[in-house]
């Protein structure tokens, strides 16, 4: 049965390890947005994610936030995305199915501009539900807020739940 192309929305909330200037990792909560177009009998999607990471220690914390934690403030992380459908000739809703995503992008907040490289697996359950496990590397880039002069690189991962619609 041939597909016709559609577009798939999953808005979603994660739980990320991710890298903080100098050294250090940083525990965050997430908001994303993805929307990507399915194509190929549904076998593949390209499409673009959004994210914003909050620190999860500035929920608790009072008084003035650390200026070279980028996840302190607003920031926002745009990504190129690319997936492959792990599911066979036809996708069965009645059954787990697996993605597999390639994705390039860069984040940006007061300061800084840096890139990152992000792959995921995400397993879907049902029509609407879809739990996702990814993995990133920021490359090193240089935070120009007041006289720091820091830079950010490292590994980064995480886990989501979202909703396809």
């Amino acid at each position: 049965m041939e597909y016709t192309p559609m577009v798939q929305s999953k808005p979603s909330l994660s739980f990320a390890f991710l890298p903080k200037a100098g050294s250090g990792y940083t525990t965050a909560l997430g908001i994303g947005y993805r929307m990507m177009e399915r194509y190929d009998n549904r076998k593949k999607e390209v499409g673009f994610e959004m994210n914003y990471f909050m620190d999860i220690g500035n929920l608790v914390k009072t008084g003035t936030p650390d200026p070279t934690n980028l996840w302190t403030g607003f920031n926002i992380t745009l990504l190129f995305t690319h997936g492959w459908g792990l599911f066979g000739d036809e996708e069965n809703y009645n059954k787990p199915r697996g993605v597999v995503y390639a994705a390039v992008g860069g984040t940006y907040t007061s300061g800084f501009l840096g890139g990152v490289l992000r792959g995921s697996y995400e397993s879907r359950l049902a029509k609407h539900w879809a739990v996702t496990g990814f993995l990133g590397y920021r490359p090193t880039a240089t935070l120009v807020i007041g006289s720091s002069n820091a830079t950010l690189s490292g590994v980064e991962g995480g886990v989501g739940v979202g909703f396809l619609f």
